[in-house]
């Protein structure tokens, strides 16, 4: 594997540690978990574009908003789904047509696993939400499909050790998380 990626990876994971460091602990209590029941939409941290996305629709609508490439109406960009006005899924393309990312939501935020792409089709990153927060093993994988990197999120912070393989899968970077 070049140098490159491995660079891009470990930047990711640097990236990724340094945001959990900057995270905003509004939604905790003093022990670090997400305030009121796990499972309410009182606890989702909204994501704003979805918002925004769901402003150009009616309160009912269920359906499909689709955007394309320029005047291209055979080349999509994005396309929004809804359910009841509510925004549940976003893709994003590629200009070629293939998935470069895809989005689920509930009650407004970010929630299930996010994932996004290279444009050979190859899975380049996933994230697990739960209503806005990440909760879960955020993963990172090379163009090849290996899994490259890794590290754990419980209620927006990150947990654990961040971790980077090598194109075998053998360990080479075992980092403990610092707060």
């Amino acid at each position: 594997m070049c140098n490159f990626m491995k660079n891009q990876i470990l930047t990711t994971l640097t990236i990724a540690t340094i945001i959990v460091a900057c995270s905003n602990q509004d939604n905790q209590n003093s022990s670090g978990s997400v305030k009121s029941g796990i499972d309410s939409c009182e606890i989702a941290l909204k994501y704003e574009n979805a918002k925004t996305v769901e402003s150009q629709v009616d309160n009912n609508y269920s359906g499909e908003l689709n955007n394309y490439w320029g005047n291209d109406k055979t080349k999509l960009d994005i396309k929004h789904i809804f359910k009841n006005g509510k925004l549940v899924k976003s893709y994003f393309y590629y200009e070629s047509q293939k998935i470069q990312e895809e989005y689920t939501f509930k009650c407004g935020a970010l929630h299930g696993v996010q994932k996004w792409y290279y444009e050979n089709g190859t899975l380049y990153k996933t994230i697990p939400y739960s209503y806005g927060y990440r909760n879960g093993t955020i993963k990172i994988y090379d163009e090849e499909g290996r899994l490259r990197g890794k590290v754990n999120f419980h209620n927006d912070t990150a947990v654990g050790k961040a971790e980077s393989f090598d194109e075998l899968g053998n360990l080479i970077n075992n980092d403990t998380i610092k707060k």
